[in-house]
């Protein structure tokens, strides 16, 4: 029931609805390639930003980007160690930034 409530919490913090379509997500990736490329002093700001995890911002992800290809998993389902090299796959397969990656770990290792 526990993971069960996690996941609910995830989906309304996210305010996502899970009938999104692949190619909804596809034309959603494609717009954000589109956008203008970020000028370099802009790439230092965000360097400088704190790279420490954060579960609510991962919780928004997961369900955001994670659910949007995957059947919702509970986060029990893997251990901390299989959450990591699954992340670190996905991190590439998904085009996701190294925040959003850490965010989304921190997330699922917390939760499990």
């Amino acid at each position: 029931m526990k993971n069960f409530t996690i996941i609910l919490i995830a989906v309304a913090l996210s305010g996502a609805s899970l009938g999104l379509s692949q190619t909804s997500y596809a034309a959603e990736k494609q717009a954000a390639t589109e956008t203008k490329k970020p000028k370099a002093a802009d790439k230092a700001v965000a360097k400088k930003k704190s790279k420490k995890p954060n579960f609510a911002r991962g919780a928004k992800l997961w369900a955001n980007r994670c659910t949007g290809c995957h059947n919702i998993r509970a986060p029990k389902d893997l251990t901390d160690s299989e959450w990591k090299a699954t992340m670190m796959h996905m991190r590439i397969r998904a085009g996701l930034s190294g925040q959003d990656a850490r965010d989304i770990l921190e997330f699922l290792q917390r939760s499990n």
